[in-house]
């Protein structure tokens, strides 16, 4: 089943659900309504009937008329709460000889009007101190009373038993009726549910049908792809997400790309080399000599350098380069790397300044990682700096990190170079080419033993001409 019609049967479960939810609470709020104006009708109907008692009960100062006098409270019952039509006036009645037998008095007739209130065992009486003056002890707990008040005073309270049921034919259908409503409004809101629930899931279903679109030109190597933002909601997140993916992605193929070109051409220029002279040797047009000999060798040990460059930037980028930190003293080891290329240093006429602090940094990582970092930064330093230079290396201690800086002398390089020195196979045009035989990843491999360190590396302009490389690790 596709995610479209799941939505449109989510809709649509939720919205016949609704309207049945809807229809239960509405049908008994009605009820429950109407059965509270039928006690506040019935509230109403008792009023002149609790008028009548108290005058009645302060000319007698209690309740004890109503046992003594059970005419009267007939009377009012008749009068104020039944509500019979009362007998005209016939002057051949009063006519009527003494010696005559009255008429049988017939039943009265059945009442009719089917009040709540007619039947008189329902009704109850009690006192100011809630003794039971008039009624069933045993239903007293389903009456509902009603105070009789004079001045601020309560007398007494009337009550009555309420009845849940509907008597007359008329209310039973004005309830029905109103259920058919209930009823006819509930299945009008599941048809337009159903009505507009496809279209509420199509309209649902259309960003995220174009996030599938992009998902598959995407699957299909098309990455210049770019969504519309039209909503600040998570599809709208996700859509931005997708962009920035899109873009990365289209970086990544273009950086792979010119991995691959760089890694060929860097190969190439050293086997064109050697297959040159090679052949030059074999066509006798170049003798074989010792010479000869030491300009294969070192063509030879270029390309090894390189490959072996290529592999372990390679295996930084993928994680698997081994580490096995340790604490150890960062100022003896980089004393040790710039003591074993002192040849190099002084046949490059360079003058190093190392400055340490007292007492000695410990710093925990990787000894031999963090030693080919030294090693590289020297011979970026060796190929790449004049004669008679100069060389600063420092290491200080800020708060919780170690702040390395290593400082060289002119040339130095371009704002724009600046940026993509730590590039694999990338060099400055001018003064950092390739005739110092160096292959362009020894800044790189340096970033990768940083971050592995969960350092960071920055490269600036030095104010010795060259350039400044800051490289700041955690104590932790």
């Amino acid at each position: 089943m596709r995610i479209k019609h799941k939505l449109f049967l989510l809709i649509l479960t939720a919205n016949i659900s609704l309207a049945l939810v809807m229809y239960i609470l509405t049908l008994r709020s009605f009820s429950d309504g109407f059965n509270h104006y039928v006690e506040n009708l019935e509230n109403q109907k008792l009023k002149p009937f609790i008028s009548a008692l108290i005058p009645l009960y302060n000319a007698q100062g209690n309740w004890e008329w109503v046992h003594s006098q059970h005419d009267k409270w007939r009377f009012l019952i008749n009068k104020h709460i039944q509500n019979l039509p009362r007998r005209p006036n016939n002057p051949e009645h009063h006519r009527r000889p003494r010696h005559d037998r009255p008429p049988p008095r017939r039943p009265p007739p059945p009442n009719r009007n089917n009040n709540l209130l007619v039947i008189n065992s329902r009704l109850y009486l009690k006192d100011q101190e809630n003794q039971l003056v008039i009624g069933n002890s045993q239903k007293i707990d389903s009456v509902h009373w009603i105070s009789i008040v004079n001045n601020d005073e309560i007398l007494g309270y009337v009550g009555y038993i309420k009845t849940n049921t509907l008597k007359t034919q008329l209310d039973q259908l004005f309830i029905q009726e109103q259920q058919r409503n209930f009823l006819f409004i509930a299945l009008l809101l599941i048809f337009l549910s159903t009505l507009f629930a496809l279209p509420a899931a199509s309209l649902f279903l259309r960003p995220l049908n174009r996030v599938n679109k992009m998902l598959k030109q995407l699957t299909k190597g098309n990455f210049n792809q770019q969504l519309t933002i039209r909503s600040q909601d998570e599809i709208g997140d996700l859509s931005k997400d997708l962009n920035a993916l899109a873009i990365t992605l289209e970086k990544n193929r273009q950086a792979r790309q010119q991995w691959i070109a760089d890694i060929s051409h860097e190969l190439r220029t050293p086997v064109a080399i050697l297959k040159g002279e090679i052949e030059a040797m074999q066509d006798g047009i170049r003798a074989v000599t010792n010479d000869a000999l030491l300009s294969l060798q070192h063509e030879i040990e270029r390309l090894s350098r390189l490959i072996n460059d290529l592999h372990e930037l390679t295996l930084t980028d993928i994680g698997a380069l081994s580490y096995h930190k340790e604490k150890f003293d960062f100022c003896e080891v980089l004393r040790e790397r710039i003591d074993a290329q002192k040849n190099n240093l002084q046949k490059s006429q360079l003058n190093v300044n190392v400055c340490c602090p007292h007492p000695p940094i410990e710093l925990i990582g990787d000894v031999k990682r963090l030693e080919q970092l030294i090693d590289n930064l020297l011979q970026n330093t060796l190929r790449y700096t004049d004669k008679q230079g100069c060389l600063k290396v420092s290491l200080t201690r800020q708060n919780e990190k170690y702040i390395f800086i290593w400082e060289d002398s002119s040339p130095g390089v371009s704002d724009q170079d600046l940026e993509k020195l730590t590039e694999p196979l990338y060099r400055a045009e001018q003064s950092r080419s390739r005739h110092t035989g160096g292959s362009g990843l020894g800044l790189a491999i340096c970033q990768k033993i940083v971050e592995a360190h969960h350092g960071t590396m920055t490269i600036e302009h030095s104010i010795l001409g060259g350039i400044t490389i800051i490289i700041t690790f955690s104590s932790s």
